[in-house]
């Protein structure tokens, strides 16, 4: 694990995750890079879909001085001892007239980035704190933290799948932050009627599967509901597990990539 993204609008929500990010950064010598986005920037984000910029659309004021007021900010958190002692630099979206998408994306996506840890308030995505917009769209794991953590610590990870929307890349990552903390994965699949596979069907998947990305000492169960989504957090209340990892797409609904 290289470097670990927190976006931070310096709200008491995103500082939620400073604590977290740092016990991670400091049991796997990563550098924590803090990103902040511009409000000019965010409205833009948040109203135009990647790859359909329209100049001079948006910032018709000049953001100077919002940028410059960030900095200061993140220069003291930089400063501080809120990550556990861990490297610490920012990233801020300063250039206004070019796509803000485009470039907070490029930035994410860079082979660098290993995580994205987020303060969230538990609500939905959808107007909770500045980057959750972005983080839909990243290819990186997120994960969320919705209440304060002191002491973070892991024991088990839920992992649903449906054998088709994980790739090599998300098991590899999600694998090396259950070693760090010594946690064991659990693969569920979600039978649901409307898309109903038996047993036999499930099961020859998930040899398949399992073979595939090497999990010879992983965990597999089979869950029905008439829902898939409300199957996972039933499944996650029984499992007893510490967190939950899911690939999202661009997806909302549960819309995280991983959720504690």
């Amino acid at each position: 694990m290289k470097k670990i993204v927190i976006p931070t609008d310096f709200s008491s929500d995103a500082e939620k995750a400073y604590a977290v990010a740092g016990q991670i950064a400091s049991r796997t010598n990563a550098e924590i890079v803090l990103l902040h986005i511009i409000s000019s920037h965010l409205d833009f984000i948040d109203n135009m879909s990647y790859g359909s910029y329209v100049p001079n659309m948006l910032f018709n004021e000049d953001p100077t001085i919002e940028i410059e007021n960030s900095k200061k900010k993140l220069e003291e958190l930089v400063s501080s001892d809120k990550f556990h002692g861990a490297k610490v630099t920012y990233f801020i979206t300063e250039s206004y007239r070019s796509d803000p998408l485009k470039d907070v994306l490029e930035f994410l996506n860079k082979q660098e980035h290993s995580l994205i840890i987020m303060g969230t308030s538990g609500d939905d995505f959808v107007g909770d704190t500045n980057a959750e917009v972005v983080a839909r769209k990243s290819v990186i794991p997120v994960l969320t933290i919705k209440n304060r953590i002191d002491q973070f610590n892991i024991s088990k990870v839920l992992l649903p799948t449906d054998f088709k929307t994980i790739d090599l890349r998300f098991v590899n990552r999600i694998s090396t932050l259950s070693t760090v903390f010594g946690a064991k994965i659990e693969f569920v699949y979600i039978n649901t009627p409307k898309h109903f596979k038996d047993t036999d069907y499930i099961e020859k998947e998930w040899r398949r599967f399992k073979k595939k990305y090497k999990l010879e000492d992983a965990v597999f169960s089979i869950f029905s509901d008439h829902d898939v989504e409300l199957g996972i957090v039933k499944m996650l209340e029984r499992s007893g597990a510490d967190l939950l990892a899911i690939p999202t797409h661009g997806r909302t609904g549960l819309s995280l990539s991983l959720i504690h």
